[in-house]
């Protein structure tokens, strides 16, 4: 992974990011995908540093109970380098809970020092600026413009990876489509569904949102929109063309 350069302080730029006092909020894995609005931003790493390291959770390994802190011990082996985009949540303390895609998608997710974030304005995405193949693990959705609108196709599978169930058969699948209009860094596919809240997990007709941040495509669905464990949700990169 890689890290950022140029210190900046964010506690000002971040003005609306949760700050967390409770011990369970100690740990993060990244960005979850239902992430409030109101904590989410896109940021760059700014430092004067090469590499800015990832940050333990507590009990990571024997010997980092009291991570997240800047002591040797809780320094990770990933990195960011400065002018890396990262989508962040939650501020607590010193530390921005982060998530981050390179170009071939491998996500890494956790801490990094606050003060290495730098939050980037807020902008309302274009509609050519939603179109092309978004992929994670497991799951594409391409997005194409036609008629003034986005439309849809996604894929999704569980168990794709695991040799064993591809050989049973045993691997579960799933699919969204649907066409749309943006409402601002938000497009909402499902019946009825008009995405200004969270996808309805009681409504059992598929539900799909996706967050658009820069580089980023955040979704979060209703996991009814396939077979069982199948989900959409997660952060997605364009593939490259």
């Amino acid at each position: 992974m890689r890290a950022g350069v140029f210190l900046a302080v964010i506690a000002l730029a971040f003005t609306g990011a949760v700050s967390v006092q409770a011990a369970d909020k100690r740990w993060c894995h990244g960005v979850s995908d239902y992430a409030s609005d109101e904590t989410l931003r896109l940021a760059r790493i700014v430092s004067k540093a090469k590499r800015v390291n990832f940050v333990s959770n507590p009990g990571d390994t024997a010997k980092t109970a009291e991570c997240p802190s800047m002591s040797q011990q809780c320094q990770g082996r990933a990195f960011l380098v400065p002018g890396d985009h990262v989508l962040v949540d939650e501020i607590e303390g010193d530390f921005a809970c982060v998530s981050f895609v390179s170009a071939r998608g491998a996500e890494t997710g956790g801490w990094i020092p606050k003060e290495a974030v730098e939050a980037l304005p807020p902008a309302s995405p274009a509609l050519k600026d939603w179109t092309g193949a978004w992929t994670r693990t497991e799951a594409s959705i391409k997005l194409e413009l036609k008629n003034g609108k986005i439309d849809a196709d996604g894929d999704a599978s569980w168990g794709s990876r695991d040799p064993v169930r591809v050989r049973n058969g045993a691997v579960h699948t799933g699919g969204f489509a649907g066409s749309a209009m943006p409402q601002g860094n938000r497009l909402a596919y499902g019946e009825g569904y008009d995405g200004k809240g969270a996808p309805d997990r009681d409504n059992f007709e598929c539900q799909v949102l996706l967050r658009l941040f820069g580089r980023y495509l955040l979704v979060d669905d209703n996991s009814h929109c396939g077979g069982a464990n199948v989900s959409f949700s997660g952060v997605y990169v364009r593939k490259a063309r």
